[in-house]
């Protein structure tokens, strides 16, 4: 089975369970995303640049990026 990327987005201040997720997650800062691989975070990268994180996202799946 190939490689799946999954994007979902989540909102903090929803309710109390998502706050407490993101405590869990260490995530102090917005935009945070986070790179899970086998159920553990491989990564995270903290930012809004589009470029930063087009080569995060690619690198995180085996691509090799150079800036």
């Amino acid at each position: 089975m190939a490689d799946t990327t999954v994007f979902a987005r989540m909102n903090g201040d929803e309710n109390d369970s998502c706050m407490e997720f993101l405590r869990d997650m260490d995530v102090v800062e917005v935009p945070t995303f986070l790179f899970i691989k086998d159920g553990k975070i491989a990564g995270r990268y903290v930012g809004s640049g589009k470029g930063e994180l087009v080569g995060e996202i690619l690198r995180y799946n085996g691509v090799r990026v150079t800036y």
